[in-house]
């Protein structure tokens, strides 16, 4: 492994540790998306400046609100590598009033907001609510028992492209015909893996190419590389202009470094799958090669599929 690398695992581990420490009784796969906003963001986190940056999201939020949800720890850590964290609070807020205008409240609703506040000016806000709205209601005429709240985000990822909508909504729709073969029994996360891979560059018979590749070949090397919510953060690192080869060779390196320096193991608290999420979110810090909008991609996909291990958790915990 080389030196740029192992320091970029370190850095992941020892920022996961430090986002911990002011969410010590929080689901702690969350710390690991701090750490990777931090990572992207070229920002090293502080105990001091998180618990600052959560005390700003509760100024503007009472006790049941949404920016207090699943998605806070995300929101503090991107508010956190803000150089005014108020600033960009005060504009998330208003976006979000924005968007509860079009969509219900939901967790992952203040990720739109906060993208739209740090990444166009608030005159924009109301004509781009509406626009995802527009492309939101094709998607859920074509799919309306997988389309949902976790699709909203997408959705505005995808306008936040500037491409136009009917072109965006014919690639999604045909990547997600084109992924069904082998995921059939998961349309919810093709769904899913079909947004994000329309906001990756190239056609898309070529993305769903590389991603099937991807996955196939960590298989054979015994990665044994799931088919549910875990595709999506695998989909746009396999389209995102790094080699294939290089990938492997990388993703091998840093499962086996986070697997010997991390709280990895049955015993220890992250699962195996986890560990491969965290894998991902390293060499996408490493390799430096996401937008804005697939940078956000990453950390919803991967804030969807914690949220379903809770669920099932949970379910598992109901039935017993």
């Amino acid at each position: 492994m080389n030196f740029e690398l192992e320091k970029t695992c370190n850095d992941f581990l020892d920022y996961s540790e430090i986002c911990h420490t002011w969410s010590r009784f929080s689901d702690r796969r969350l710390d690991a998306l701090g750490a990777y906003i931090c990572l992207m963001r070229r920002c090293e986190p502080t105990e001091e400046l998180l618990q600052l940056c959560r005390d700003i999201v509760h100024e503007y939020s009472g006790f049941f609100s949404m920016m207090r949800g699943f998605g806070e720890h995300a929101l503090v850590a991107q508010l956190s590598c803000e150089r005014d964290p108020g600033a960009a609070m005060a504009l998330t807020d208003r976006a979000y009033h924005v968007l509860r205008d079009e969509f219900s409240a939901s967790h992952y609703l203040p990720m739109l907001a906060y993208y739209m506040a740090t990444s166009m000016a608030p005159d924009n806000f109301v004509p781009f609510a509406r626009r995802v709205r527009e492309l939101y209601e094709k998607f859920n005429d074509k799919h309306p028992w997988l389309t949902g709240e976790r699709d909203v985000i997408f959705t505005g990822l995808l306008v936040g492209t500037g491409k136009d909508p009917q072109a965006l909504e014919e690639e999604a729709e045909y990547t997600w015909q084109m992924l069904l073969d082998g995921f059939r029994f998961h349309k919810d996360a093709i769904q899913t893996l079909a947004h994000a891979l329309t906001l990756c560059k190239g056609e898309a018979p070529y993305k769903v190419a590389k991603f099937r590749n991807l996955r196939n070949r960590l298989r054979s090397l015994d990665f044994k590389y799931g088919k549910d919510y875990e595709i999506v953060p695998l989909g746009i690192l396999a389209n995102s202009g790094i080699d294939e080869e290089q990938i492997v060779a990388d993703f091998a390196e840093v499962n086996d470094y986070l697997k010997g320096h991390g709280n990895y193991g049955f015993w220890l608290g992250f699962s195996t799958e986890t560990r491969y999420l965290h894998t991902i979110l390293c060499l996408s810090a490493y390799y430096q090669s996401a937008t804005n909008e697939l940078a956000m991609a990453y950390l919803i996909s991967v804030l969807v599929d914690i949220e379903r291990e809770q669920s099932q958790s949970t379910t598992t915990a109901a039935t017993m």
